[in-house]
């Protein structure tokens, strides 16, 4: 018949000011000035510090993990929102998963707030709603930061042609031109003006009587109407 024996104790955990040990432990003291302030060995504390402190430090460290990550990415949203951080294009798919559980926030808190007016309590009532209006004012500043800036308005510009001919002034042209490229607006007219040209050109050819022609003046001159 086989007996197993049991695994010997941790004085250390046995230790009437065994917090104190942990604290000093944790604190990151020597195992020789510990052992004599509290009156035990030191490869007793080496024992309790590799068998006993760390795997709790471990543990606990791993149930913070995921509360600590949560509340940096809470804190960086609120920074991004009030305008002090920039956001980068991974935070945006961080900021989605925030919205929906604001929102799953807000209606747990919308149901306190119809409980608390159901229930005639008018503190309660009044610290959900503070705690509501807050949150909604968070998701508004939230969803702001996907709007897109609306695009800046094209200039108008007025393109005036003067045409003159042979001491003979003619009236000058006023083309108004808004939302439209510049370019397109000054080809269409140029192609305008040579048609009429050619056309009087061939006209004043068979009016010729062996003299030289005048040459037409040409003056061109851009405006631009933006105001401000």
């Amino acid at each position: 018949m086989h007996y197993r024996m049991a695994a010997p104790r941790c004085s250390v955990c046995l230790h009437p000011r065994k917090p104190e040990i942990d604290a000093a432990l944790m604190a990151g003291a020597a195992l020789i000035p510990t052992g004599q302030a509290f009156g035990v060995s030191k490869s007793a504390l080496a024992r309790h510090r590799t068998g006993c402190l760390a795997p709790k430090v471990a543990a606990a460290a791993r149930m913070v993990a995921p509360a600590s990550a949560s509340r940096a990415e809470v804190e960086r949203a609120k920074a991004i929102a009030s305008g002090a951080v920039q956001p980068l294009p991974d935070d945006l798919l961080t900021l989605t998963g925030l919205l929906g559980r604001l929102a799953r926030s807000l209606e747990r808190l919308e149901a306190a707030a119809d409980t608390s007016l159901a229930e005639n309590a008018p503190t309660a009532l009044a610290a959900v709603s503070a705690q509501l209006h807050r949150g909604i004012e968070a998701a508004a500043k939230m969803q702001g930061i996907y709007a897109e800036a609306a695009p800046p308005a094209a200039p108008a510009f007025s393109i005036v042609f003067k045409l003159s001919e042979a001491g003979e002034r003619q009236p000058a042209h006023l083309i108004h031109v808004a939302q439209r490229p510049v370019g397109s607006v000054v080809d269409a007219t140029l192609g305008d003006v040579q048609e009429s040209e050619a056309g009087e050109d061939a006209a004043d050819a068979e009016r010729a009587d062996g003299c030289a022609l005048p040459v037409p003046g040409f003056e061109f001159a851009l405006a631009s109407t933006r105001e401000g």
